[in-house]
């Protein structure tokens, strides 16, 4: 008498449709949805965001000439580059804390270590004696790129 089943390929059906069964009733597919679906874009307003780098990028110039320019007098360059720093960290923390942050590529990648420069350059700079390293290499990292990308 001949089988009209044939075992060795009913076995691998079988546990193809035992596994596919099983992970049907798991959220496998939320998994890939992290992967297959964008994620989520806040529209900034171009005007809001050119204002706030605009103000940004006004303050890191005077970072700039502060740094640049011969003072006599010591404490009057590290109160003027301590209240800059402190502008400079009000407006990228808006830039960063807001929804441009989340939206715009470069700040979403740059803006974490931008941030830790800037504290760095805030510390030393409110040092006795201060110390101007960091407050340099923030201004020239901002004018290295920006003139790169113009």
């Amino acid at each position: 008498m001949k089988d009209y089943f044939n075992f060795d390929v009913l076995k691998p059906l079988l546990v193809f449709v035992t596994l596919l069964s099983m992970t049907a009733c798991n959220d496998i597919a939320g998994s890939f949805r992290q992967f297959t679906y964008p994620p989520d874009f806040n529209y900034v307003d171009s005007d809001v965001l050119r204002s706030r780098m605009q103000q940004l990028g006004f303050e890191l110039n005077q970072l700039d000439r502060a740094l640049a320019s011969e003072h006599d007098q010591p404490p009057e360059l590290q109160q003027q580059v301590t209240s800059i720093l402190g502008n400079i960290e009000r407006i990228a923390g808006r830039l960063q804390a807001g929804d441009a942050g989340s939206s715009h590529p470069f700040l979403q990648d740059d803006m974490a270590e931008f941030m830790d420069d800037l504290r760095q350059a805030r510390i030393s700079a409110s040092l006795s004696p201060a110390r101007y390293y960091w407050a340099g290499r923030l201004s020239g990292g901002c004018m290295n790129c920006h003139r790169s990308n113009c």
